[in-house]
């Protein structure tokens, strides 16, 4: 099969102007929608969260165990003031 110089031209012509043309649009849609999360560590699995979910990150400071009779209920810990339960979620 032979490709006449005028279709070579025409096609290249048409490369050039899409090639072009990708660059003059805004970028889609796709890109623009990122999301930012954060990994984690738990029990050795990974997991990742949402930056948006999160109240905030804290350094390993002391966690006091509580005398309870609730289920789950580990310790506390206090962030910012407020106490926060450590729950077991097994």
């Amino acid at each position: 099969m032979s490709v006449s110089s005028s279709d070579l031209e025409m096609r290249l012509t048409d490369l050039k102007t899409s090639f072009d043309q990708a660059f003059a649009l805004p970028p889609s849609a796709l890109v623009q929608d990122l999301t930012e999360l954060a990994m984690i560590i738990v029990g050795g699995q990974r997991f990742a969260i949402q930056f948006g979910q999160l109240a905030g990150l804290e350094a390993k400071l002391q966690i006091v165990h509580v005398p309870s009779e609730l289920p789950g209920l580990l310790r506390l810990r206090a962030i910012r003031g407020n106490l926060v339960p450590i729950l077991d979620l097994d």
